[in-house]
């Protein structure tokens, strides 16, 4: 698994941090979520990749996701590549099964996307923002949680 680079300059610096439920609710654009958390290492993100790919989620319509990008049925396919994802973040709630997470780990800059049960099939996983603007989203709640 592939940690972009924003994300392990935030992890070094300290400034990769849970912002909080209110925080989060600016971050992804007033998407309606349970409660969420920002998963601290890349041991974790790698813990729910294993536990999604080996749950039964990619399988599940529902949750709009295919193993590997020649399972998409077009270039405009809007489901999520399994193999091309890093988990960064997930409900604390089991059972919630909401998701933040890198699409298209390899390019830089990257996509940050958030899984939208509001949302119909297969587009429920809404695009938010580069991981770049995220990593400085988190750093800047973050400090204000220290503060």
């Amino acid at each position: 698994m592939r940690v972009p680079h924003a994300i392990d300059v935030a992890i070094s610096r300290q400034a990769w941090r849970d912002p909080g439920m209110v925080a989060w609710k600016q971050i992804l654009n007033g998407i309606e979520i349970p409660p969420l958390t920002l998963f601290a290492t890349p041991d974790r993100m790698q813990r729910t990749w294993d536990m999604v790919a080996t749950g039964g989620f990619v399988e599940d319509p529902q949750f709009c996701m295919v193993r590997r990008e020649v399972d998409l049925a077009s270039a405009d396919d809007p489901r999520l590549v399994l193999a091309r994802t890093l988990f960064v973040g997930g409900s604390t709630i089991p059972g919630d099964d909401v998701l933040v997470a890198v699409e298209d780990v390899a390019a830089e800059p990257g996509r940050v996307v958030v899984f939208d049960w509001a949302r119909p099939i297969p587009t429920r996983w809404a695009p938010v923002m580069t991981v770049e603007e995220f990593c400085d989203a988190i750093a800047a709640y973050g400090s204000h949680i220290s503060a």
